[in-house]
């Protein structure tokens, strides 16, 4: 599936559009309740989780250019080498 930009939208407005659909489910099929409930929860998660990723500085690579650039001709990880930060608690 081809990548597709989507304007970004307001938490509320998010809310709303999943409760449409979720409410629409439910008055055809309610036996999917437990799903419907899953889905609400999983949605919060991700909606806090993308609130706490816009909110944060995105981090900067700490090796130069050229050492990335040797590291992709070697086949190394992109990543490598570099620290990356951990912001979450689990």
């Amino acid at each position: 599936m081809p990548y597709t930009h989507l304007p970004p939208a307001a938490r509320e407005e998010l809310e709303a559009a999943a409760d449409e659909r979720w409410n629409a489910v439910l008055t055809a099929r309610p036996e999917l309740g437990p799903a419907v409930a899953l889905q609400r929860r999983l949605l919060a998660l991700v909606l806090d989780l993308k609130q706490t990723l816009e909110g944060s500085p995105v981090p900067r690579l700490s090796l130069p250019p050229s050492i990335h650039h040797r590291q992709a001709r070697a086949g190394v990880p992109a990543l490598a080498g570099e620290p990356i930060p951990c912001r979450f608690r689990f």
